[in-house]
């Protein structure tokens, strides 16, 4: 379209006057107002001459560099180096920025392009980093992708992304005639791409024509590129640049955008929808000031009051010689192009412009479909009549279809390459879906079973640890869209049920509650509470109050609908059965097992009558019961039962179905702790030879399985074959995955422990920092798996007593996770925390207390004084305090802190209890053994007196007391106790050999010698001794002196004994023990093949 000669002319003589580009640009926008046609022709021209003056670079084609540098707005210049790049000339300037090809010289030469942005660059690029992670996920052939991001020699943030051909949208368009439909597909190509981002939770925020690059493809069609993702955000969305320019288009920006309220991905839904109005009418829906800058409230009040013409009303409205170039500059009919446009465009156009976004478009996706619709035939969907249900959940479904299809591509994606115990749980969550579908009948449309399928496979064992912030992000937003169902309880009833599951599966757990609680009610007016569904979601509801660790609620409401299941369904339905297995969890978690057996093994009798013997989910109840018992330390029976679920298994699937495999490490487990480690390696190398014959010897479930195996033999102390093993399944994971599978990382890890194992410390250092340096070549930076890995060196770092080392690699992840998650953030704490406990170890006391101290008070105002988490931190300073000495500071904070857990907890809950142990410490450290005499004593008391009583928190009573007793020299009283005390230990957990059993055998031996029972004081002070010496690397610092004093009694034996060489072997470990552990300045490679050494 034409637009008036002699106005272009004089628009571009006085935009000659200006100084640079800058100048012009925001001349032309004030004078050409809303006249798009004009402003892009006057801008042509403009672009034209100044690329034909002398020394200037014509724009060659395809590539926008047709501007020299221009003076005022920058001062880098061609020629300059920013980073590794050199600048080469200018391709663009706007208001807020200056974009530069520049190239990076290597041995081939890389072309970027780099927008150096006026911004403030300290806030930039805080904000910037934040959402690199995200950034970084941006895979699409049609979306920019940044490359870096830094601050230039004069302070200014810059970006540096690929460099990009073409020329804006709008542009592109109206230069080659381009139809309507091919404008369409133009636009299709821009929302899929933005979807994408969306998808992976990336808000563009600044979508406008400058910023939409289109260019010819290699096979003769429009090929359009998405630039300037995450700088809108950087710039915390401002309106404005720091010269007082509006920093973009003003008719592209958002109701909720100018209002500065929190902008979503409807917020670019909003913008493109102005983009299609522009490119099918060639103008835009709002009128804003020339000079938007300087009213930004009445531009404010355009965008969220004036509402938009439809884009047929908007060309009725013009001459019908305007009407007939828009129409003709778009391959249409100037006669029917109004009614073309009414017919298909109007609809949806006018949603995506809605000035509230809950009203706009849920998704693209949804946006894409409908245009899909129009292209392929917009009548056969007008015609189309669902029923009632039908058209409730199919608009529901319509409305929500990326959600549904990002479900499906994220169940593929979750479970490629998942461990076998993952595939088996999988599987099982199929084939009782699948079951589920059967028994609801045909009652139920296609869309009921396509909404109940896609979402059956999101559980929570196949989401566990995988970034599901998207799937969140889609929920939350259909959450918003339910009352389009209001009128169709049943229907709201089948979508909020399944929501309700999906939310459970990502652990939102409240938010599961919601939309369950909105379900059940639904179907409680509709079905009543008899009804077989209402029944179901009763108990699915109890599920989402155990997962948010309501146990006491769930049983109730378990109990109700068992009750209720029992009568209306009969005792042997399955729905009943799984009830009875939930309800045993439950009360499991609640520590009342005696109540879980009793349904569990009720329910088995029940199953082997109406299933069989031999049915998977008479077995499975099999497993349940064998896992209740270990929770409560009856191994034996626990190894019987699961020794019963294997042959069984075996029976019905076969030696080599994979879940016969499942059940034979878990079995091998549950041999490893019933104290028959050699049934356990037996168990885990016969899967192994299976899974070699069965999928290969380098499958990654078999590499999976010899990790296993490996770990077993190093459990068992045969570390040279547990050794070769771990470098035989690293050696093939490398070749099978690549040095950048998490697979490869954890055989690099278990190579890692091995090595520390064997006190190599150099090689384990080694092996953990290296897979820390592969994992920043795999991940943007502070990734949390990033951050994980560098908590992981830290920990090594100080356990080998390079607390230095370690303190300068926790600064460095607290500086990060302070950035990304901000300070309340429960990781952050506990890296605060890990952050003072090294600083502690590295002698810098005070430091440490400032940073406990600052803990404490982030935690009182975010939580609250009385939050459990709070109280803990009280807890740790009081420790500290008692640790450096400070017992009456240290007194007053326990004693504080254990008022209010008396009133807030009660006298014998375990935290209480914990306080007056630490409280009983402080005043035994202080010299007050009377006083400290009768709190343990209060504490064993109490402790014993808990229902139900916990063996392991009764030993830990009595072994403090039993040391007191000791120091008092009050040998008789101690050794009773102490022989509780271990066999309390011995009973309840015979395969745990923990540093406090060996503890204990050493204090033991100590009052043995002062009895003069020199054999078995000899026998428990060696055996105390070499186990709390192998407990070193799991042994907490603040108990580490029990090490020390196991080695000081078996001096005083020696001597007493009357063995002298003993007793100087004795005393040389003591003062290594003292000595600090020597610096390795150079920690070697990984010992391996020279195959290996690439690592």
């Amino acid at each position: 379209m034409n637009s008036d000669p002699a106005r272009v002319e004089q628009l571009l003589n006085e935009a000659l006057q200006r100084a640079n580009h800058i100048e012009r640009h925001i001349f032309l926008t004030g004078a050409c107002g809303n006249d798009t046609a004009l402003w892009n022709e006057v801008w042509d021209r403009l672009r034209n001459h100044t690329s034909s003056l002398p020394g200037r670079q014509r724009r060659t084609r395809g590539i926008r560099i047709s501007k020299a540098p221009s003076p005022g707005m920058v001062e880098e210049k061609p020629g300059d180096m920013i980073g590794p790049y050199r600048l080469l000339q200018i391709i663009d300037e706007d208001v807020c920025s200056t974009l530069w090809m520049a190239e990076r010289n290597q041995r081939v030469a890389e072309f970027v392009a780099i927008k150096i942005v006026a911004a403030a660059a300290n806030d930039f690029l805080i904000r910037y980093e934040a959402q690199k992670h995200s950034l970084a996920l941006l895979d699409h052939p049609a979306i920019a992708r940044p490359h870096a991001c830094g601050m230039t020699p004069g302070g200014r943030p810059y970006l540096v992304t690929e460099l990009l051909h073409g020329s804006p949208i709008t542009h592109f368009c109206d230069d080659q005639k381009l139809s309507l439909l091919a404008r369409v597909r133009l636009f299709i190509q821009v929302c899929d791409a933005v979807h994408n981002a969306h998808q992976r939770g990336v808000v563009h925020g600044d979508l406008k024509p400058s910023n939409l690059l289109v260019k010819w493809g290699d096979q003769g069609e429009p090929m359009v590129k998405v630039a300037d993702f995450g700088i809108a955000k950087a710039m915390d969305y401002s309106l404005l640049c720091p010269n007082g320019q509006l920093r973009t288009a003003a008719a592209y920006l958002s109701p909720e955008h100018v209002t500065k309220h929190n902008l979503d991905a409807r917020s670019d839904i909003y913008a493109l929808g102005m983009l299609l109005y522009e490119l099918i009418t060639g103008r835009l829906p709002i009128p804003t000031p020339k000079d938007a800058a300087e009213h930004v409230d009445e531009v404010k009040r355009l965008v969220c009051e004036t509402p938009p013409l439809k884009p047929s009303e908007c060309l009725r409205a013009l001459p019908r010689a305007q009407i007939a170039g828009v129409a003709l500059g778009r391959k249409a009919d100037p006669a029917t192009y109004p009614d073309l446009l009414a017919e298909h465009f109007d609809w949806i156009v006018m949603r995506t412009l809605e000035k509230r976004p809950e009203n706009r478009y849920s998704s693209l996706e949804v946006l894409e479909n409908d245009f899909m619709a129009y292209l392929k035939d917009a009548a056969a969907k007008e015609e189309q009549q669902p029923t009632v249900q039908g058209t409730a959940f199919g608009s529901f479904i319509s409305e929500h279809r990326g959600l549904f299809a990002l479900a499906a591509v994220l169940v593929l994606l979750l479970t490629a390459g998942t461990l076998l115990a993952g595939w088996l749980l999988l599987e099982q969550k199929k084939e009782k879906v699948a079951v589920a579908t059967r028994q609801r009948g045909e009652s139920h449309s296609m869309t009921s079973r396509f909404l109940q399928e896609m979402f059956g496979s999101l559980t929570q064992e196949n989401v566990k640890g995988k970034d599901t912030t998207l799937v969140k992000q889609m929920l939350d937003s259909a959450v918003d869209r339910l009352d389009t169902l209001a009128d169709n309880p049943e229907a709201g009833a089948k979508v909020q049920e399944t929501l309700g599951l999906t939310y459970l599966a990502l652990s939102q757990p409240l938010d599961a509650q919601k939309q369950l609680e909105g379900a059940l009610e639904k179907r409680l007016l509709a079905l009543g509470g008899s009804n077989r569904e209402t029944l179901r979601t009763m108990r699915e509801l109890a599920e989402a109050m155990q997962a948010e660790g309501r146990y006491a609620d769930a049983e109730t409401l378990l109990r109700r609908t068992l009750t209720a299941q029992q009568k209306a369904l009969g005792p042997d339905h399955p729905d009943t059965f799984v009830t009875i297995t939930i309800l045993a969890a439950v009360c499991d978690a609640q520590d009342k097992h005696a109540d879980s057996e009793t349904l569990l093994l009720g329910l088995y009798q029940v199953q082997k009558r109406v299933l069989g013997p031999d049915h998977l989910d008479t077995f499975a109840t099999l497993g349940q019961l064998a896992q209740s018992y270990t929770l409560q330390g009856r191994h034996a029976e626990a190894l019987k039962k699961r020794e019963e679920q294997l042959e069984g298994t075996r029976r019905v699937l076969g030696p080599t179905d994979p879940r016969t495999l499942v059940t034979m490490n878990i079995t091998a487990q549950a041999s490893e702790k019933g104290g028959m480690p050699s049934d356990a390696e037996k168990l885990y190398f016969q899967a192994l030879d299976i899974m070699k014959q069965t999928l290969g010897a380098e499958h990654p479930d078999t590499l999976v399985q010899m990790d296993q195996a490996a770990l077993l033999l190093g459990r068992r102390g045969r570390h040279a074959e547990a050794l070769r093993m771990h470098h035989q399944g690293l050696d093939a994971k490398r070749r099978v995955l690549g040095l950048k599978h998490p697979q490869t990382w954890s055989s690099m890890r278990y190579l890692a422990d091995e090595f520390e194992a064997q006190g190599r410390q150099a090689e384990c250092e080694s092996a953990q920092a290296q897979v820390l340096e592969i994992m920043k070549t795999a991940f943007p930076p502070e990734h949390p798996e990033i951050l994980a890995q560098m908590d992981t060196v830290s920990q090594v770092y100080d356990n080998h007593g390079r607390h230095g080392e370690a303190v300068k690699l926790r600064k460095e992840a607290l500086s990060m996770r302070l950035r990304s998650l901000g300070s309340t953030d429960a990781t952050t704490l506990r890296t605060m925390k890990q952050l003072a406990a090294s600083l502690d170890a590295d002698g810098q006391h005070a430091r440490a207390m400032v940073l406990q101290l600052e803990m404490l008070d982030i935690m009182k105002t975010a939580y609250g004084p009385g939050d459990p988490d709070t109280l803990t931190q009280m807890r740790a300073v009081a420790s500290v305090h008692d640790r450096h000495g400070d017992h009456a500071q240290a007194e007053k904070m326990y004693s504080e802190l254990l008022q209010i857990q008396q009133r807030v907890l009660g006298v014998s809950d375990a935290e209480t209890l914990a306080t007056m142990a630490g409280l009983a410490a402080t005043l035994q450290h202080a010299g007050r053994l009377t006083e400290a005499e009768a709190l343990y004593t209060q504490v064993l008391e109490l402790q014993r007196k808990r229902t139900p009583e916990d063996p392991a928190a009764v030993a830990a009573a009595a072994a403090d007391l039993s040391a007191l007793w000791v120091q008092m020299s009050q040998h008789a009283k101690a050794e009773p106790l102490l022989r509780h005390c271990l066999e309390l230990y011995l009973e309840q957990k015979p395969q745990a050999e923990t540093w406090m059993r060996y503890n204990i055998e050493s204090l033991l031996g100590e009052v043995l010698v002062q009895q003069k029972s020199f054999s078995e004081a000899g026998t428990l002070l060696h055996s105390g001794y070499h186990g709390l010496s192998a407990e070193t690397s799991t042994l907490p610092k603040e108990q580490r002196h029990h090490l020390r004093a196991a080695i000081l009694r078996l001096v005083q034996f020696s001597e007493v004994t009357g063995n002298t060489a003993k007793a100087a072997e004795w005393r040389q470990k003591l003062t290594e023990f003292d000595q600090p552990p020597a610096h390795v300045p150079n920690t070697p490679k990984l010992s391996m093949s020279a195959k290996q050494q690439g690592v």
